[in-house]
């Protein structure tokens, strides 16, 4: 068996060490033992067959039946076979990683240059690339710890803990905590890996040349301590970090599938930052060519990874929709704005559907979610009749309607439909009556997602509990308070059941829970909100979109992507940052002795001050 070190490739169910692709027990490569074990086998024949069943002495199992047979192993079977003998260590290698995850803190884009130069049938069978893209800086988790901790133990005026006053509750355990967020600050920083050069990301496809799925993810690192998984999912936005360098390395990305012709069948990504839609709509379908063959599309846009200044909206709305157009046989699609932690549906500008998509259908469309939309229930109809020969399962998050009513709405879902499933998530909100609902599913189609292993849902189902306990600690804010008296008495799960009867046609057309959308509404005291929209005319919103889209595309003080090609590289961007903020002398809430006692050790100074010296060799070379 082969030797260890940190650095792993991930795949579906399993997680095996690089050096086990590299060197076996006896310290051979795979095609040394390659060449051994046809020698071995031929040395060993008479052995060899006799083990086989049949009278044949002289019969062997052939390669391609091996290979054959390996196709219906699952990855953890495989690699119990290659264990089994250095013979069979070669064999198994086609089917050994299924998945291969790019993580922000290791070098996974020069390990994969050196596996495909090694050994590249172990790349054969890769199906899907996962780039982990979550971040959080220094400032944020520092606060959210700090605040969490200083609850539990007694401090001194330098904000240290006072641990004799405190032994009940182990020291060790916020030491390691913040010594496990350190380390993996300072892998990041050291690997600083950049997926946006598209000479060697195409080279990086070329190997990888199977792969039929990418996905981006901006979820919570794999940590060993559930505690500071717990703390990250309570930052504030933890997915709106580096919009800059992910439109960057979305862009690289899809230039490289395009230009290696891989052929995709799915795609994710679940913090898009909004910069990436604002390009002209020419060259962002130019850039999403490999989206003509997917069958399924879950496309998060992320608003908090804006331009600082400058309108957006419309731009960003409308190049949000050209996107998904550009997949024209999807199958499942995941459309909508990033809810991050909080939830405020008073920002979400109106969108008229008709403007952004015309009449466009996807024919086979069967599965669909909507998150985060301002729509209005005409539009919305329209769009969803448009596809009842196929759609069976639906999902609303997050949608307000600001023109028309949820009950009209869910009406015509329930009479042109054939759906199978429907779940509403979030806040629902119509500008008809008293209909306001905020709900916080529990169904797994809700919370979960197919595309996510086991790992990664549930570090999302944590970042949804921290979402609960942000509404339960402001509980005088009105979400807070809001979710906390809906959800007395279960009259919120019961509205929500209610309402998926009612568009399932579980229920009678006249059992439309009127009665306890008015309780609801009596117990938040909500009479019922008009919206400015109510009396305008189509042709008058379509004359004011029109016009506002027109004066955004000419807006020259949006920011746009050359502004910011000379930027720095982001870790040393962020190390900055961090250690500028913490450096502050009014920055009370930095100040935390054993933080900084810790980051020391982790050599956090030492990265930063060299970040100044790799400024200065660039200022010279440029220089040069």
């Amino acid at each position: 068996m082969s030797t260890s070190t940190e650095s792993t490739l991930e795949f579906e169910g399993s997680i095996i060490e690089l050096d086990d692709l590299d060197i076996s027990e006896s310290g051979k490569s795979e095609e040394q033992l390659h060449n051994k074990s046809k020698d071995q086998l031929a040395a060993n024949k008479n052995d060899t067959s006799a083990s086989l069943a049949g009278n044949d002495s002289n019969k062997k199992i052939a390669p391609e039946i091996w290979h054959q047979a390996m196709s219906y192993l699952n990855t953890k079977d495989v690699k119990n076979f290659r264990l089994c003998s250095s013979k069979f260590a070669i064999l198994g290698s086609e089917h050994f990683i299924e998945t291969f995850a790019f993580r922000f803190n290791r070098r996974d884009l020069e390990k994969l240059e050196m596996i495909s130069r090694e050994h590249p049938k172990m790349l054969k069978n890769v199906k899907k690339i996962r780039f982990e893209k979550g971040f959080v800086p220094i400032r944020a988790m520092l606060r959210v710890l700090r605040k969490d901790y200083r609850e539990a133990f007694e401090w001194d005026d330098e904000g240290r803990y006072i641990v004799e006053q405190n032994d009940e509750i182990e020291p060790i355990v916020i030491s390691d905590i913040i010594s496990e967020y350190l380390t993996w600050y300072t892998l990041w920083n050291k690997a600083a890996q950049k997926y946006d050069d598209i000479t060697r990301m195409t080279k990086a496809f070329e190997h990888l040349n199977n792969v039929t799925c990418i996905r981006f993810s901006t979820g919570i690192p794999d940590f060993s301590s559930e505690a500071l998984t717990r703390a990250w999912a309570k930052v504030a936005f933890p997915r709106a970090y580096g919009g800059i360098w992910k439109t960057r390395e979305l862009e690289t990305v899809m230039l490289a599938a395009q230009n290696s012709k891989v052929k995709l069948r799915r795609f994710a990504h679940d913090a898009a930052p909004a910069l990436f839609f604002l390009q002209d709509l020419n060259r962002l379908e130019n850039t999403l060519k490999p989206f003509r063959d997917l069958e399924s599309l879950e496309l998060l846009c992320d608003r908090r990874c804006s331009p600082t200044r400058g309108k957006i909206n419309k731009r960003c709305s409308t190049g949000l929709w050209r996107a998904a157009q550009s997949a024209p046989n999807l199958e499942t699609l995941h459309l909508g704005l990033v809810t991050g932690g909080y939830c405020k549906f008073e920002t979400y500008e109106y969108v008229p559907l008709r403007k952004v998509l015309g009449v466009f259908t996807w024919p086979s469309l069967t599965r669909l979610r909507l998150d985060n939309m301002t729509l209005c229930e005409k539009d919305l109809t329209n769009f969803l009749l448009r596809h009842a020969s196929s759609l069976r399962h639906l999902t609303l998050t997050h949608i307000c309607l600001y023109r028309g009513s949820l009950h009209g709405l869910f009406q015509a879902l329930r009479k042109g439909l054939k759906l199978e499933s429907f779940h509403v998530d979030g806040i629902i909100h119509s500008s008809f009556g008293r209909e306001l609902w905020h709900f916080f599913s529990t169904n797994k189609e809700v919370v979960e997602s197919s595309e996510l292993t086991e790992a990664e849902n549930r570090r999302e189902r944590l970042l949804n509990e921290s979402k609960l306990q942000f509404y339960k600690d402001n509980n005088r804010i009105f979400l807070g308070k809001m979710w906390l008296q809906m959800k007395e008495d279960g009259l919120a799960d019961e509205l929500s059941a209610q309402l998926e009867a009612f568009v399932l046609n579980k229920c009678d057309i006249t059992d439309w829970p009127v009665g306890l959308i008015n309780k609801l509404a009596e117990k938040i005291s909500y009479k019922g909100r008009v919206s400015p929209w109510n009396n305008w005319t189509d042709e008058r919103i379509d004359a004011a979109w029109d016009a506002q889209l027109e004066e955004e595309l000419l807006d020259t003080d949006v920011g746009t992507w050359e502004e910011s090609q000379g930027e720095l590289p982001e870790h040393i961007q962020w190390l900055r940052s961090d250690w500028q903020w913490k450096s502050k002398s009014s920055h009370s809430k930095s100040k935390w002795a054993l933080w900084d006692e810790l980051e020391e050790q982790a050599g956090i100074r030492a990265l930063y001050e060299k970040s100044y010296a790799w400024g200065k060799a660039e200022k010279e070379d440029q220089v040069r």
